[in-house]
């Protein structure tokens, strides 16, 4: 029961009133916060759909990678023998030599090499298990 102590407070007596419920900030704020759970759902499909390599050729695949402006400095990427290789060359005496690579081959797997040696596909499964399908910009040393 609500009471209202205004005019009737001079007259020594309290008025009933009924209360309106008004819209409360913890309604607004889960409001507010599925709206913006829906807009990141929204911006990451987007960011999906732009990445996705399932239907790109290995030229195209180069291609999307030069356009891409958070490819971390000093990898090279070349077209080879049906496969492209991301990779990073180190000189030493004068004479280069691959420090990583990684290679797409044309089925879209991967295969990635450290020093001259072949990394385990168990090394980068939670990054690329079979077939790579969308762009993955993790490459570093």
């Amino acid at each position: 029961m609500l009471y209202h102590f205004g005019i009737s407070q001079c007259y020594g007596m309290p008025v009933q009133t009924t209360h309106t419920p008004r819209t409360t900030k913890k309604a607004t704020s889960i409001s507010r916060c599925e709206h913006n759970a829906s807009k990141l759902e929204d911006l990451e499909a987007s960011f999906q759909a732009d990445d996705d390599l399932s239907s790109l050729s290995l030229p195209d695949i180069s291609a999307k990678l030069s356009e891409e402006t958070s490819v971390p400095q000093g990898f090279t990427v070349t077209l080879l023998n049906d496969a492209l290789l991301i990779y990073m060359l180190e000189l030493e005496d004068n004479i280069p030599s691959v420090v990583d690579c990684i290679t797409l081959k044309s089925d879209h797997t991967v295969v990635c090499s450290l020093q001259g040696k072949v990394v385990p596909a168990s090394q980068y499964d939670d990054l690329a298990k079979g077939r790579l399908t969308q762009l993955v910009l993790s490459l570093s040393t």
